[in-house]
């Protein structure tokens, strides 16, 4: 996500800055100009990416998760005895991996997953939402980008005009 993110905002705020050369060369506002819309382009590029990305790392992978454990203290000196809020058995566990971790006390064979990988969640997106599920939060996300993207590249663009202007031979 960070690469196609990183190259859209390079790729536009050079192509801008050539585009837009003012008479007396850039200064602070045409490098803060220049940037902010360079971020708020990456941003709209780039948000299909984040919501699949963001779903499948934040889905709700059983609901057994939020159950509460209940403590049995009298058995085993105030551990969790794995026994659930039901007075059912639950396996005690947590299982890690690349994907996501599952929360300790929850049975790993109860439900289904939603968005198993990429292309499951795109077809899940256009099933469910179509088109308009891709660009969900897009608002918020240049509302964050845009700032970031001027604050950090006029940054970089004064300080590389500050050095250049400052080499001594």
């Amino acid at each position: 996500m960070n690469v196609p993110q990183a190259a859209a905002i390079v790729s536009v705020n050079e192509s801008l800055k050539v585009m837009y050369r003012p008479e007396k060369g850039h200064n602070v506002l045409s490098y803060f100009m220049c940037a902010g819309l360079a971020g708020s382009v990456a941003a709209i590029l780039t948000i299909p990416l984040d919501n699949i990305k963001t779903r499948l790392q934040t889905q709700t992978f059983f609901d057994d998760c939020r159950k509460p454990v209940s403590e049995n203290k009298s058995k085993n000196g105030g551990r969790n005895s794995g026994t659930a809020h039901n007075g059912a058995k639950k396996p005690y566990f947590a299982v890690s991996s690349a994907y996501t971790t599952i929360k300790e006390g929850t049975n790993a064979l109860e439900k289904e997953i939603k968005y198993r990988d990429i292309m499951s969640t795109i077809r899940t997106i256009l099933k469910e939402e179509g088109a308009k599920g891709f660009v969900k939060g897009v608002f918020p996300r240049i509302i964050a980008q845009a700032p970031a993207s001027a604050i950090s590249w006029t940054t970089y663009e004064m300080m590389k005009k500050l050095l250049k202007s400052s080499k001594q031979y």
